[in-house]
């Protein structure tokens, strides 16, 4: 049996832990809510472009010499520090996971897993 819990941004993991069911969780937010350029995309993840933070932080009351003098004015600098990255004997967290997904479904017949198994592709829900 397969639950479809909601949740919003306040509810914590923890308190999901004692549902002794199987248990898919959606969590449907907009990505950046109020930076107009990237609000509902995907860069929310990621570095603002210059000009959106500006027109964020304009719009937020701040004045010229903090949206537009300091963002305007930094410079990269090199970085003291090496990314190695995932390796083969260091895998990356997306197919560890995979690889542990797949132990557990590897034990279901094509019948068990056609009835218990529900795969949604999260970059297709918007």
């Amino acid at each position: 049996m397969m639950v479809l819990l909601p949740v919003s941004s306040s509810t914590k993991f923890v308190d999901l832990i004692p549902v002794l069911i199987t248990v898919l969780v959606i969590a449907k937010r907009l990505m950046a809510p109020g930076v107009a350029d990237i609000e509902g995309s995907t860069h929310g993840h990621d570095v603002i472009p210059v000009k959106a933070a500006i027109k964020y932080l304009t719009s937020r009351g701040y004045p010229a010499s903090v949206s537009e003098g300091i963002l305007n004015n930094i410079k990269p600098s090199a970085v003291p520090y090496l990314y190695i990255g995932s390796t083969k004997e260091v895998g990356a967290n997306r197919v560890v996971f995979g690889e542990a997904v797949n132990l557990v479904l590897d034990k279901l017949t094509k019948e068990e897993a056609a009835k218990k198994v529900m795969v949604i592709d999260s970059e297709s829900i918007r």
